[in-house]
């Protein structure tokens, strides 16, 4: 438990092993996206929503492997 690796964390459930988000790459993502939803960045909001839509598609597209069910 706790030991990072590509971004992912494991955790015993039931005696099996699973996949969840580690907790540095939940931060970096929430940084990541309070950047991306500034009012002072400069992007119109068309610009905007297309640069949250890649980021989200791809984060979420990167950790399908994870149990992301409380996290989103």
């Amino acid at each position: 438990k706790g030991v990072k690796y590509l971004g992912y964390s494991f955790y015993n459930s039931k005696g099996k092993f699973e996949l969840c988000v580690h907790s540095k790459s939940k931060v970096k993502m929430k940084l990541r996206l309070k950047e991306l939803t500034g009012r002072s960045n400069g992007m119109g909001y068309e610009r905007r929503k297309q640069k949250l839509k890649e980021y989200i598609r791809g984060w979420i597209g990167y950790y399908h492997l994870a149990n992301m069910k409380r996290l989103l």
